[in-house]
């Protein structure tokens, strides 16, 4: 499964409630208006219409950047770290 991380958001608010919209179950939210997004059959620029950064149908529009995590580091949350392992290793990932 591919993690994505979202970030540098105009509009945090709105992007998270299109997230809980979209991805109720596969998100995680760490704080400051970041979010990580995982998703098994879909691309970066599909998600990030589905959170208004596009032209996706219905959805109101805002601006933020989403970009795919291969790898990761930093001082964090333990949770945050397990939640990315264990959703990149679903579905082969």
């Amino acid at each position: 499964m591919q993690v994505y991380a979202v970030f540098g958001l105009r509009e945090p608010a709105l992007v998270r409630a299109n997230i809980k919209k979209s991805y109720d179950q596969s998100h995680y939210e760490a704080g400051n208006g970041v979010f990580f997004i995982a998703s098994s059959s879909e691309t970066t620029q599909q998600v990030a219409s589905k959170l208004g950064f596009g032209d996706a149908s219905g959805v109101q529009q805002t601006s933020g950047i989403v970009v795919s995590v291969a790898n990761y580091w930093g001082r964090h949350n333990p949770d945050l770290w397990e939640w990315i392992r264990i959703k990149q290793a679903e579905n082969g990932g």
